[in-house]
C-alpha cells in the first residue's frame, strides 16, 4: 500500500529504512496500538489463529489469498464473507505482492518424457484453469468463467498490480529481522524509525 520494498533493486542493501517502508511500519502499528483494529493477542496470534477468529465471526476482515476460499466454504459454510482489495496508501497506486507455485522436472529423474508430456498438459489453459486453486499463471486461463465470479475477480483485477516477492536465499532471515522490528513497535520497545533503522543494519549484513 506504501509502496515499500525489502531490498534495493539490486537486492544488495536493505530498503527498509525507506520512508514507504517506515511509513507502512508506522500506520500498521497505529492499527493495533492506537486504533484497536485487533485485539492485543494479535501480537503473538499465527494464521491459524486469525483464520479462526474470522471464521468465527470475531474478526471483521482478514489478509489472505485465494486459496482461503476452500477452507472458509468447508469450515464456515454460514459464514457470510466477500472479497475486496486492499486500498493504497493516500497518494499511492494499488500495490500487491504475488508469489508463484512451480511444476519441477529433476534433472535425472525417470520417466522424463512422460513427465515433460504431463507438465505440458498441465499448461495448457483449460487444464490450468480447472486445476488451480489461486490464479493461473496464464491470462488465457484467466479469462475462464470460473475466475469472473466475485470470490475470484478482485483478485484477477489485481494482477496488472502486482509485483513479485522480493527472491534472495536469505528471505527467511530478512523475513526475521522485519518480524522482529514489527513485534520492537507494537511492543512499545522502539519506534518505527529506530526499529526500521536496525533491521536494515542486520539486513544488510545478510545481503552484503
Amino acid at each position: 500500500a506504501f509502496h515499500g520494498d525489502l531490498l534495493t533493486p539490486d537486492g544488495k542493501k536493505s530498503a527498509f529504512a525507506q520512508p514507504e517502508s517506515v511509513a507502512a511500519l508506522r500506520f500498521y502499528t497505529d492499527l493495533l496500538v492506537k486504533h484497536k483494529a485487533a485485539q492485543p493477542s494479535a501480537m503473538a496470534n499465527g494464521l491459524n489463529d486469525v483464520n479462526q477468529l474470522f471464521m468465527t465471526g470475531r474478526a471483521g476482515m482478514i489478509i489472505d489469498g485465494p486459496w482461503r476460499q476452500g477452507s472458509l466454504r468447508e469450515q464456515a459454510p454460514n459464514l457470510k464473507w466477500s472479497v475486496a482489495q486492499l486500498p493504497p496508501a493516500a497518494g499511492k497506486t494499488p500495490r500487491y505482492l504475488t508469489s508463484s507455485w512451480y511444476y519441477t522436472l529433476f534433472r535425472g529423474g525417470r520417466n522424463q518424457e512422460a513427465a515433460f508430456k504431463f507438465v505440458d498438459f498441465l499448461l495448457k489453459p483449460e487444464n490450468m484453469a480447472k486445476s488451480v486453486v489461486t490464479l493461473p499463471g496464464r491470462k488465457s486461463a484467466a479469462r475462464d468463467p470460473r475466475f469472473a465470479t466475485d470470490a475470484y475477480k478482485p483478485w484477477v483485477e489485481a494482477i496488472p498490480a502486482a509485483v513479485p516477492f522480493t527472491v534472495t536465499d536469505k528471505f527467511t532471515e530478512i523475513a526475521d529481522a522485519v518480524g522482529d522490528a514489527v513485534q520492537q513497535v507494537l511492543g512499545g520497545r522502539a519506534d518505527a524509525d529506530k526499529a526500521a533503522a536496525d533491521a536494515s543494519r542486520k539486513i544488510d549484513s545478510l545481503v552484503a
